[in-house]
């Protein structure tokens, strides 16, 4: 695999080969997080991460499962500016495991029942005192805070 810069709807995905491995690593990102939160929607972006890894219609809503079947590892994580999704896997799977990545992070399938079940896990962080931002809210000075993409451009990328 070369580096390449893939155009995927307004969205560009940069693909880094690793040396001597079959292995792929696929990240996407949201700019958004427990910073863009207030008292009154805490816990908004973790729901959303939970929501958006089980979004695919090729899961059947149970994405962990679909993926754990051909040995792929996902995760997602809800930092302070950042949604995070990633995807660890066989190249061999490469077109599915971008088509996932691509599809829960600009065209999502919601499911009623699906946030209902997350928004329990959500709640329970919450209640347990894990949530973050129940620590740290009334110490977040949001007002200078910009979140920035840089412009990416091309075709291919030199190795």
């Amino acid at each position: 695999m070369k580096y390449k810069l893939h155009k995927i709807k307004e969205y560009n995905l940069l693909t880094v080969p690793i040396d001597d491995t079959e292995i792929i690593y696929v990240q996407s990102y949201i700019v958004s997080g427990r910073m863009n939160e207030d008292k009154n929607t805490s816990g908004i972006s973790h729901l959303l991460e939970h929501v958006l890894t089980e979004s695919w219609k090729k899961c059947k809503d149970d994405c962990a499962k679909y993926w754990g079947k051909k040995g792929i590892v996902t995760n997602a994580s809800t930092g302070d500016s950042t949604i995070n999704y990633y995807v660890e896997g066989l190249e061999k799977n490469y077109a599915e495991i971008i088509e996932y990545i691509v599809k829960i992070t600009t065209d999502p399938l919601f499911k009623k029942s699906r946030i209902e079940v997350e928004k329990k896990a959500v709640k329970e962080t919450k209640l347990d005192g894990t949530d973050p931002v129940e620590k740290s809210q009334d110490t977040v000075d949001k007002s200078d805070t910009k979140n920035e993409i840089p412009e990416v451009t091309g075709k291919e990328v030199p190795s």
